[in-house]
């Protein structure tokens, strides 16, 4: 297959291609910290994004 003359016909082929080779690998803490955020009820991510915010906040 030629992946060339695809791209060259579809603008979001290559847009598609362009992200996943740019794309960085996600960390190990990242990959946790995303899996607890999927466990947590929707209504209370705000509350626990705040509060990382503030515990992180130098005073």
């Amino acid at each position: 297959m030629n992946l060339q003359y695809i791209a060259e016909r579809s603008l979001s082929l290559t847009e598609y291609v362009m992200e996943h080779v740019t794309k960085a690998e996600m960390s190990h803490a990242h990959r946790t910290y995303k899996m607890k955020l999927a466990s947590v009820k929707t209504y209370n991510r705000p509350w626990i994004i705040g509060q990382k915010v503030l515990r992180s906040k130098v005073i």
